[in-house]
């Protein structure tokens, strides 16, 4: 879709105004080739042409919104196949659009704060529906939308509080962030079968609502989702959820109904509910996710509990206990997210790390979060592995090294014993003798026994060529039957370099220096011959640059140069008279004689001499020698 500059719209926007038996019509042809028509007496905004309509911006308005105030109707023709960005925004009398089946897509904020808009329908071959496009319609009542969207995009219908119904696809996996934000008398609302996921704020304000389903297969439920909803008293959370988000549910009946403390939902411990000050917050036993903002209102807890089954603690999990200082992480604990535990609010409101803070575990996930935001950790040392060990038939002491940190925490006595040995056989192959191998299981001693020599390569008839060029030798070689591996291999010499038929300027030359070329071979490319190439000396310029013109009768000379036309050095010059050709410093009959002979043909100098005559004898300077430079210099003579 075609993003046009402002100032650039206005130069290929045409306006045509014509009344019509008393009617004004106002005509706009615009550069994505549509054509639209504002009647004021039918109040209709037409909209005509093939193709996709071009986007707008807030800064950059379509040429029909400075009309915005006579229309109350859009019909959009047949053959347009997109709504453009921003193509109907803040008109505060649009009351209906007509929507063919020919468009495929409406753009961001199409019908934003369209205050009078009461219905919207879209045909199921719309495919896609931009951000805010029905944002803030606040008389907007009815919407029917596709059958299929890949998502019912961001804040689409936020703060369109009057929506009563909704015909919602039948197939779309995602709901975006705020799409029915403080839709305040939705009252009801069937969500897709294949839904997975529920954005941030997605339902935030629909006070209306007092059941939701949420259906199987739905994975993830943002923050703030259905947050404070007055009436939603039943919620329906199928298994197939594994991620809810910051007070997802806080302030509805269904909420306000959970025992205090914490909750679990399919394992996800959910939002604190309770005292805000108390002190200690312990996640309750078979809670397998911390979900965000877990913490509520409970801020000046010190103290936080988190049970072994803990696999999963969400960003900004235990955000904003600036009393908290230390915790700790259990070992079965796989992720941890960011600003987690150990940050709270700035001023400013962002996330602010508290110091000192320590975190205490043998989990080498939390050891990374530490280390990645500072954080004192300290190692509990709960398993650990043994190094060094000694020889089972001698005995002795072995390291003790923790499986969290790598520090050697102690060591442990290995008393004097018999190796217990586990063994592994190798078979022959054609290049190994065969083998048994035996390791002991307790301090890892080996001893290798050969049990039969190698077989060696074995070939019947079978080989393979490698042709030489003239950058590699090639080789023929044999391949075993058995191993497939090549062996004998007889060299084959290296083709001799075919030179290329061109010589390659490696660098030119100029008017006084040689230049550079090689010879390279036209198969490899390596370099064969190298030469010089002469330097083609200066081509002197036929013209004169003048750097001060001369005046005869102020005893003024002028001063010339002739320059190479190639480098542009000066090769000569001199000064001179204008007309005085035998360069006698005087300019008389003599050089009148001359300029004849030039015009004549009868000419006597070498082609130097009369270039010069010919750049002196040029009285106006026009290029050539003419019998209006023979007057010229004549009329300077007889006044001379």
């Amino acid at each position: 879709m075609k993003r046009l500059i402002c100032f650039l719209l206005a130069l290929t926007i045409t306006l045509t105004v014509t009344p019509v038996f008393g009617a004004t019509v106002y005509k706009y042809y615009c550069e994505d080739g549509i054509t639209a028509k504002v009647d004021a007496t039918a109040k209709t905004l037409t909209l005509s042409g093939e193709g996709d309509m071009m986007d707008y911006a807030a800064d950059n308005r379509p040429p029909w919104y400075e009309r915005k105030s006579i229309y109350t109707k859009v019909i959009i023709e047949n053959g347009i196949t997109s709504i453009g960005d921003y193509a109907f925004t803040d008109n505060l009398v649009l009351v209906s659009a007509d929507i063919p089946e020919s468009v495929t897509k409406v753009g961001d904020y199409a019908f934003q704060k369209c205050i009078k808009l009461t219905d919207m329908h879209f045909s199921d071959n719309v495919k896609e529906i931009g951000i805010y496009a029905l944002a803030d319609c606040n008389a907007l009542k009815r919407v029917t939308l596709p059958k299929v969207l890949p998502e019912i995009p961001q804040a689409l219908f936020r703060c369109s509080y009057y929506i009563e119904s909704i015909v919602m696809p039948e197939d779309c996996p995602s709901i975006g962030a705020s799409a029915f934000m403080s839709c305040s008398y939705l009252k009801n609302i069937t969500l897709p079968a294949n839904l997975r996921s529920i954005g941030n704020y997605a339902f935030n304000g629909c006070n209306a609502l007092a059941s939701v389903t949420i259906p199987n297969g739905t994975e993830s439920i943002g923050d703030f989702a259905f947050y404070s909803l007055s009436k939603l008293s039943e919620i329906n959370i199928p298994s197939s959820v594994n991620y809810i988000g910051e007070d997802a549910f806080c302030g509805t009946p269904w909420y306000n109904a959970l025992s205090n403390g914490f909750n679990l939902i399919n394992g996800i411990a959910i939002t604190y509910k309770g005292s805000a000050t108390t002190k200690t917050l312990k996640i309750p036993e078979g809670a397998v996710t911390v979900a965000p903002g877990i913490c509520g209102s409970a801020i000046y807890a010190t103290e936080v509990i988190i049970p072994d089954s803990v696999k999963s603690i969400s960003q900004y999990a235990f955000y904003g206990l600036s009393s908290l200082y230390s915790v700790t992480i259990p070992d079965n604990v796989e992720t941890i997210g960011d600003y987690a535990l150990g940050y709270y609010a700035s001023s400013l409101g962002s996330p602010t790390p508290i110091y000192p803070f320590t975190i205490y575990s043998s989990n080498p996930v939390a050891k990374e979060y530490a280390e990645n935001n500072q954080f004192d950790f300290v190692c509990l040392h709960k398993e650990y592995s043994l190094s060094n060990y000694p020889d089972c038939t001698v005995g002795g002491t072995a390291d003790k090294i923790c499986l969290c940190c790598g520090e050697i925490i102690g060591t442990e006595d290995i008393s004097k014993g018999t190796h217990s040995y586990k063994t592994k056989i190798f078979g022959a192959t054609c290049t190994e003798n065969g083998f048994i191998k035996s390791s002991c299981t307790v301090c890892g001693y080996e001893r290798t026994t050969v049990t039969e020599p190698a077989t060696g390569h074995t070939a019947n008839g079978s080989f393979k060529i490698q042709n030489s060029t003239c950058a590699e030798s090639g080789c023929i070689y044999k391949l075993c039957d058995i191993c497939g591996e090549s062996f004998d291999e007889v060299k084959i010499e290296k083709l001799p370099h075919t030179p290329s038929e061109k010589k390659t300027v490696v660098t030119a030359p100029t008017c006084i220096e040689e230049g550079e070329y090689c010879v390279l071979c036209k198969d490899c490319g390596e370099v064969l011959e190298k030469g010089t190439i002469p330097a083609h000396g200066h081509t002197k310029s036929s013209e004169f640059t003048v750097l001060n013109d001369s005046d005869y009768f102020e005893d003024i000379k002028g001063l010339y140069i002739r320059e190479c036309t190639n480098c542009h050095i000066a090769l000569d010059y001199g000064e001179f008279y204008k007309g005085d050709l035998n360069n006698d410093e005087e300019i008389n009959s003599r050089d009148i004689i001359i300029i004849k002979k030039i015009l004549a043909g009868d000419i006597s100098y070498d082609e130097e001499k009369l270039i010069l005559l010919e750049f002196l004898g040029d009285m106006n300077n026009d290029g050539e020698i003419t019998s209006r430079d023979n007057i010229a210099l004549k009329k300077i003579v007889r006044n001379g």
